[in-house]
């Protein structure tokens, strides 16, 4: 694993992430090392023993000695690297990555900590806040995304996608949605195709300029699989709550019909959505013209969840998406069983 983030962590379009630290450097190499190989023995239980181990060291050395939260944070940064290689290794699908995340929000339960009275430290700590979850985690991605296989992205993308569901942080793990998003759909890249040479390896010299849609796809759709409904609440409140170099829109959505009818190109909004949903539709087109069948069963399953969950309730998203006709095929399938059958019955339906 390459230690230098920079050339890595530059994002295709809009603005530059490449000063954005990787966390991963404030953990010695040997820690590294040692977590990889753990990892690479497969004993998942025995990891997850060890990290509940991490959460008690953390725990006691907050309220029983005298350390400050200065001195605990290369605990912190461990533990969410533990979960961050592992969660590139579990499979979406497993039950295992979903205790591993249970694992995370079990830490929640903890609560604030506190220290004696003849303490001296004047500092506090909440398990409840997670602290440098969300910073860590974007680190993660920002500087380790292009050198993942299309596997690791598609594990990793869900695991955060599940723990972001659950609101963690004040929706603050959405700001890797918006930057993933932006790499997908709101940035020109050539469509690529699935199996291409590069997908199953790790390349410690890719960068974000490397990758083709094919390579980002499945893993932002599976931020649409776990946390949709999420982001159609993110995106009616206008939701922002992050730098603006994670939240600014790429130039193909600025530069929109779309783009421009949005009060703001930054962070989630309604016609934000509508362009996500719209380039889902172009993406399954061009993958149907280049004979790539699982690029349309990708991105048509995306629509359809997406136009699903922005249906069940009355949201700005919505009302924009009904004056705001033609944007994909069969766009009234949800609300109208005529236009559902037909649907059903055509070549856009990839239900599993």
């Amino acid at each position: 694993m390459q230690d230098s983030p920079k050339d890595s962590a530059e994002s295709a379009d809009g603005p530059p992430l490449s000063t954005y630290q990787d966390p991963s450097l404030l953990i010695s190499p040997e820690e590294r090392t040692s977590t990889r190989e753990s990892v690479g023995r497969d004993d998942f239980d025995e990891i997850r023993g060890g990290f509940r181990c991490g959460v008690w060291n953390i725990t006691r050395r907050y309220c029983s000695t005298a350390n400050s939260m200065e001195e605990l944070e290369n605990y912190l940064h461990m533990l969410w690297y533990g979960y961050f290689e592992v969660s590139k290794y579990l499979s979406f699908r497993s039950a295992k990555q979903d205790r591993f995340a249970f694992e995370i929000l079990r830490c929640r339960g903890l609560g604030r900590l506190t220290r004696p009275a003849e303490s001296s430290y004047t500092d506090s700590f909440s398990w409840e806040d997670l602290p440098f979850l969300v910073t860590d985690m974007t680190g993660f991605w920002i500087n380790h995304c292009a050198r993942m296989t299309v596997t690791q992205r598609l594990n990793f993308a869900h695991f955060l996608a599940k723990l972001a569901s659950a609101g963690l942080d004040n929706d603050g793990l959405f700001r890797i949605a918006l930057i993933l998003f932006r790499d997908t759909f709101e940035t020109v890249r050539p469509l690529g195709r699935f199996g291409e040479p590069g997908h199953a390896t790790e390349n410690p010299n890719a960068t974000m300029q490397d990758l083709s849609i094919a390579a980002l796809l499945p893993a932002a759709c599976a931020w649409l699989s776990e946390a949709s409904p999420k982001i159609v609440r993110l995106s009616d409140m206008s939701w922002n709550d992050c730098p603006t170099t994670i939240g600014q829109g790429g130039t193909t959505f600025t530069k929109s019909e779309l783009g421009q009818k949005s009060k703001s190109s930054a962070g989630f909004s309604p016609w934000r959505w509508l362009y996500w949903l719209k380039r889902l539709q172009e993406i399954a087109d061009e993958g149907t013209k280049a004979e790539e069948a699982r690029i349309p069963e990708y991105a048509s399953k995306s629509i359809h969840k997406m136009l699903s969950d922005a249906d069940w309730r009355d949201s700005l998203v919505l009302r924009e998406l009904q004056v705001t006709p033609g944007l994909v095929r069969y766009q009234d399938r949800c609300n109208d069983h005529e236009v559902y059958y037909e649907w059903k019955k055509s070549s856009d339906c990839h239900e599993e």
